[in-house]
């Protein structure tokens, strides 16, 4: 079994059924950051006694923000198949009302003989760009990453919007897919890049994919990651974001998607 790299203090209630505290230095300004609640759901699926491989998809659904000291997770196995099983991931507060449902895939790779991988976009090293630092403007989750940023513009109307960083953490040796998870919803939201008046999103959708195993994602170690990140669509109060999280040596470990809507 993989080993989990985040300390989440699961405290049983009942059989699939724990309790946990939020972790206040993975909080946005009102609530908690969106990443550590993707990180809690596959994290939850992991320590089940019946989880195998390795985690491949995670959807989740964002209802309400996730902004009590306590949270209740839920966990189920919803289908088995030969070598794929299907989880189902329910966050709710302390007064029962669901927030975030999270429906999570995982199953046993295999080596196969064809092989594609997006080309990562090239970059110099980090220390020939601007840094991200962490500010009493920043969340505080902001702190456990060292970013910087490649190309992109936030708080301007760049011709698309898109950015790259390069990122590494600060808390961890290695990796794992529950960091990885987290990862995903670091950048920005895509509103900062098509607008000069900073408009923040509230993500209702996240769709996270993993493709590198568990020993690719390992392997990473502290070295940075390329963040890519991109929009399709923003208009009509909704926004999408794309991303691509890229090894040092170009590998691809994992895309995500979300959906967000702001004002």
């Amino acid at each position: 079994m993989e080993k989990i790299m985040l300390d989440l203090g699961f405290q049983k209630v009942a059989d699939r059924q724990y309790s946990i505290a939020t972790d206040q230095s993975f909080w946005n300004f009102t609530s908690a950051f969106g990443g550590w609640v993707a990180a809690v759901a596959i994290a939850a699926v992991k320590i089940d006694g019946e989880f195998r491989g390795e985690i491949i998809t995670k959807q989740m659904q964002f209802m309400a923000p996730v902004k009590g000291e306590q949270i209740n997770v839920t966990i189920s196995l919803q289908a088995r198949r030969s070598k794929i099983d299907f989880w189902r991931v329910t966050v709710s507060d302390t007064e029962e009302k669901m927030l975030v449902t999270a429906d999570i895939v995982a199953g046993e790779r295999s080596d196969t003989d064809l092989s594609y991988n997006a080309v990562a976009p090239k970059t110099d090293a980090a220390d020939n760009y601007t840094p991200l630092e962490a500010s009493m403007m920043t969340p505080s989750w902001f702190s456990s990453f060292e970013q910087y940023m490649v190309k992109g513009s936030p708080g301007s109307i760049n011709n698309q919007p898109k950015s790259i960083v390069l990122l590494r953490t600060k808390q961890w040796s290695n990796l794992d897919s529950s960091v990885l998870a987290m990862i995903c919803d670091t950048p920005m939201p895509r509103t900062f890049f098509a607008s000069e008046k900073l408009r923040f999103a509230s993500t209702i959708s996240l769709a996270t994919h993993i493709y590198g195993s568990d020993v690719q994602i390992s392997d990473s170690g502290q070295d940075f990651m390329t963040v890519e990140t991109n929009s399709a669509a923003i208009r009509n109060n909704t926004a999408n974001q794309e991303v691509r999280i890229f090894r040092s040596d170009g590998l691809l470990l994992a895309t995500s998607y979300q959906t967000s809507i702001f004002r």
